[in-house]
């Protein structure tokens, strides 16, 4: 997945963002739905958010094309 694409969903799924969530559309029938299930949408919400910082950090610490093995060491073969 494209690193922008996890820190858009990251960012939007943040658990910290919910009470925003809830007043912005508190008076909405959505907004109705996420206030009575606010405990299993915080454990979603903090689930998809660890992912993909998860996603974000591993992308960093091994780009594209990279070994997460390390350097090939060349070693002579055996007789």
């Amino acid at each position: 997945m494209k690193r922008w694409a996890l820190a858009i969903i990251g960012a939007l799924t943040c658990p910290c963002h919910l009470p925003l969530y809830l007043a912005l559309l508190g008076g909405t029938a959505i907004g109705g739905a996420l206030a009575a299930h606010q405990l299993w949408l915080f454990a979603a919400m903090s689930l998809i958010f660890t992912g993909a910082i998860a996603g974000l950090l591993r992308g960093r610490l091994y780009p594209a094309g990279a070994s997460r093995r390390g350097p090939r060491i060349h070693r002579p073969a055996r007789r």
